[in-house]
């Protein structure tokens, strides 16, 4: 009977969800009639009771209204019904992903759905997401999946997001960074790996060897240090505390998280430490690096400064990228990440997801499926640098490419990995700086830094 039962109530929900969509989509029109309550009822295989048990809740959510004996219209007023959809993003994809104009387009296309844009521009995106996905103030969310495995590390991602399906023709490998328990709670919209972008000038005034697929960090190190010019320019920089960047030195080392071998715990500790001080060396390499310039906010980011010819070398991402674009006198291209023990790079992930306590899902799917849709996504490929999700709109044949190398991007696939994959959350990555630092600074031996991190792991 309790399978029976519920039963019934999909079928109804089903047919109730349909219609409204339908209505929502423009599927069914402004004054068309839906079909028969007969033909409904066998196409959803419910009782004509249930049949206009359902087609209430439409006439109450104010989608149609019932003629007697003639049958049930969609009314005149919808289209002039504004449906509000609360969209989070943080503020600084808003270049690199054209989000503006993407939601332009979809407000011209569904008249009746206004967008509440709130851009995020505070630092914390995790934990300002996280509250208005609790308080039932976010309807829609862009994020990475760094911040989706922060948000579901120790915490259902049910209890946040509505699931989603599959999409056709997306890249593989980037559903997983938004999986939990077998199923998508976020729909992939673009991607990009972590690169090596330098100034193709600066090497050639110095008669240097571009990099390659080869080099080490020494040999970036040693490079560094030549094109480095007091009072003109450094040989290499990037953000070192970014989440985004430093954890690097851990992949490269192999780390992993243990899961269920409490064994290897100590290993991990190691493989920590010996990335820890490969991140170091590099930082404390003489004359290569601009420690004072660490974290610098806006105008002093590392693309800002490679675009004054400040810098020779930067790890940026193809999403950042978008602030070259339109360089007329930088001619950059990009390279692989350097090697460490592994050859690994940072792979970021942006997704599309619907909060669980939305109550307007089937709007907040639209939004959702615009943003995924071939249009859009050929739109990102062919105004931007970066990467769309949609394999087809990303191989577009006869787009032209912002810098030579482009296409990198499918080469250096298989060195791919991700931090959900390292099994570190950004809270675990913080503490891990932090203990390094107190060590570093000579405030803490090394056996508390052991300790510290066998806590972390543990």
């Amino acid at each position: 009977m309790v399978k029976g039962r519920k039963s019934f109530r999909e079928r109804l929900n089903e047919m109730v969800g349909t219609l409204r969509k339908e209505i929502i989509q423009g599927t069914l029109q402004a004054g068309d009639f839906l079909p028969s309550e007969i033909d409904l009822s066998r196409k959803f295989d419910l009782s004509n009771l249930s049949v206009r048990k359902g087609l209430q809740t439409l006439v109450e959510e104010g989608y149609i209204t019932k003629i007697p004996s003639v049958g049930n219209q969609v009314i005149e007023q919808f289209k002039q019904q504004k449906c509000h959809i609360r969209f989070v993003y943080p503020a600084d994809l808003e270049e690199s992903v054209q989000i503006s104009s993407l939601l332009d387009q979809f407000e011209a296309l569904y008249p009746h759905i206004e967008i509440v844009r709130i851009a995020e521009s505070g630092g914390d995106y995790t934990s300002y997401l996280r509250s208005g996905l609790q308080e039932g103030q976010v309807d829609v969310a862009l994020l990475s999946d760094s911040v989706f495995y922060s948000l579901t590390a120790e915490q259902d991602a049910a209890a946040y997001f509505a699931p989603t399906l599959p999409l056709e023709g997306q890249y593989r490998m980037l559903a997983q960074s938004f999986s939990q328990n077998e199923h998508l709670y976020a729909s992939p919209f673009s991607f990009s790996p972590l690169v090596l972008c330098y100034n193709k000038s600066h090497f050639r005034e110095m008669s240097l060897a571009m990099p390659d697929s080869s080099w080490t960090w020494s040999d970036l190190a040693e490079h560094a240090k030549l094109l480095t010019q007091p009072n003109t320019k450094y040989g290499f920089y990037f953000y070192t505390r970014s989440r985004n960047r430093w954890p690097l030195f851990l992949m490269q080392n192999g780390v992993e998280a243990p899961r269920d071998h409490e064994g290897s715990i100590p290993q991990c500790v190691e493989q920590i430490k010996d990335g820890l001080n490969d991140y170091r060396r590099v930082l404390d390499g003489p004359m290569l690096f601009p420690h004072f310039l660490a974290n610098a906010p806006l105008p002093l980011t590392p693309e800002a400064l490679f675009a004054q010819g400040k810098l020779s070398m930067i790890i940026t991402s193809y999403f950042h990228l978008n602030r070259l674009l339109n360089l007329q006198d930088i001619d950059f291209d990009i390279a692989p990440i350097p090697r460490g023990k592994e050859a690994k790079t940072l792979l970021i992930t942006l997704g599309i997801a619907i909060a669980n306590r939305s109550q307007n899902k089937d709007e907040a799917a639209l939004l959702a499926q615009f943003f995924t849709s071939y249009d859009s996504q050929v739109g990102l490929r062919l105004c931007t640098t970066s990467i769309p999700a949609l394999r087809s709109a990303a191989e577009l044949e006869g787009a032209d490419m912002a810098f030579s190398r482009y296409t990198m991007y499918r080469d250096i696939v298989p060195t791919y990995t991700s931090l959900k994959e390292m099994g570190l959350s950004s809270e675990k990555l913080d503490k891990i700086m932090e203990a390094a630092q107190l060590n570093w600074s000579m405030l803490e031996d090394e056996a508390t830094l052991n300790q510290r991190l066998t806590d972390i792991l543990t």
